[in-house]
């Protein structure tokens, strides 16, 4: 065992947020030679430090964590489970698929708004995997923009439109049945963080993945964003 690693490694779960961040660069730094280590500790980290855990595991592009990532998607943290699936998407993690099912069959059971972030991330996670296909109905896709900064993007003139066209169905069966993304106005698009009670509830909501990519696919990905005429 590295004695620098097991350090850092146990720094994720430090009281101070910086330390903790802190570390987490620096076991991206250190390469894949810190996953073993990390994975094995990873079920035992508070739910902050679990979040540092799979922002080193997804920026060192690695499949090997896949394991410890499907059993985060039973975390008690929605913020936990919603970075599990993504992280899963991420590194093509595609044995994930029957635990993201369940994960969402679970995400419904609660009564959850269906553009909640963790919802958003379990259908893409399942849709990058080959597991679902959205489809998005005709007269909406002849009303969409496409700058080159957004993958879906309409202009607000068409908002009700774009909602009265739209379905809340969201069948994910084993036929791989489509689904409308529920549309959301600009206001909405801003990164929600779903916390569950706890000790770490408070720190999980301030963290923020550090590059723009990441949030974007975790909240923008797959929705409507509203442009101004």
């Amino acid at each position: 065992m590295d004695s620098t690693i097991a350090q850092r490694v146990g720094e994720l779960d430090a009281d101070s947020s910086e330390v903790a961040e802190d570390a987490q660069y620096a076991l991206i730094a250190m390469g894949p030679e810190v996953l073993a280590e990390l994975t094995a500790a990873t079920p035992r980290l508070g739910s902050f430090g679990q979040l540092c855990a799979i922002e080193v595991f997804t920026a060192l592009k690695d499949p090997r964590p896949g394991s410890a990532l499907i059993d985060l998607l039973e975390s008690e943290n929605a913020t936990v489970r919603q970075w599990a699936a993504t992280a899963l998407a991420d590194l093509g993690i595609q044995r994930a698929v029957p635990a993201l099912r369940r994960a969402y069959e679970a995400f419904r059971q609660r009564g959850e708004a269906p553009d909640d972030c963790e919802g958003t991330a379990l259908r893409r996670a399942l849709t990058d995997l080959g597991a679902r296909e959205p489809v998005l109905p005709p007269r909406a896709a002849a009303l969409r923009a496409s700058p080159d900064i957004l993958d879906q993007a309409w202009p607000t003139a068409h908002l009700a439109e774009g909602r009265s066209r739209h379905t809340g169905a969201d069948p994910i069966s084993e036929r791989r049945e489509p689904m409308a993304e529920e549309p959301r106005s600009a206001k909405a698009l801003t990164r929600r963080v779903a916390t569950a009670p706890g000790d770490d509830s408070a720190r999980c909501a301030a963290h923020r993945r550090p590059t723009p990519r990441a949030s974007t696919r975790t909240c923008l990905r797959g929705t409507w964003t509203m442009l101004p005429e």
